[in-house]
């Protein structure tokens, strides 16, 4: 199934109670005991480093998968991150769990689409879009490579 990166409260509520999915609240474990959407985890990955040095690069990404497997992740599920409405925890856990290897979407109840104007998008929009174009040029360069290989191999 192909979700997009960014959903909003609709798309979650028609989800609630599917085995699948899974409820990250980033906005730390005092805010979730006060009130949590149904079924959610606190879940604090930590903050992204600065990443200059690719082999503390690398061992962050270890420590984040280590961290998202003690809250029982695994990469199977439905990952979505949701925070206090600005998207300002849940990106960064995005960040996180992308860096370790998890797919995951972002869930906001923020209404970016009021502060947005076609000369000045609101940092959501403009960050989705920027995502989703480096997504596809990097998926579209690895079937050619893949299909190149393959066609290598065959002849």
């Amino acid at each position: 199934m192909t979700l997009p990166p960014l959903v909003d409260a609709a798309w979650v509520q028609e989800r609630l109670g599917e085995p699948n999915l899974l409820l990250g609240d980033v906005r730390g474990p005092n805010a979730h005991q006060r009130g949590h959407l149904p079924g959610s985890i606190p879940l604090v990955l930590g903050s992204p480093m600065p990443l200059a040095d690719s082999g503390a690069v690398a061992e962050f990404a270890r420590e984040i998968g280590l961290r998202l497997r003690r809250h029982g992740i695994t990469g199977e599920e439905t990952l979505v991150l949701y925070d206090r409405g600005d998207g300002m925890g849940a990106m960064p856990s995005a960040q996180l769990a992308e860096l370790a290897g998890h797919p995951f979407f972002v869930g906001t109840q923020a209404h970016p689409e009021f502060l947005s104007r076609p000369t000045r998008p609101h940092p959501l929009f403009s960050g989705l879009i920027a995502a989703a174009l480096a997504r596809s040029k990097a998926t579209s360069g690895s079937k050619a490579a893949s299909a190149g290989a393959r066609a290598a191999a065959s002849a």
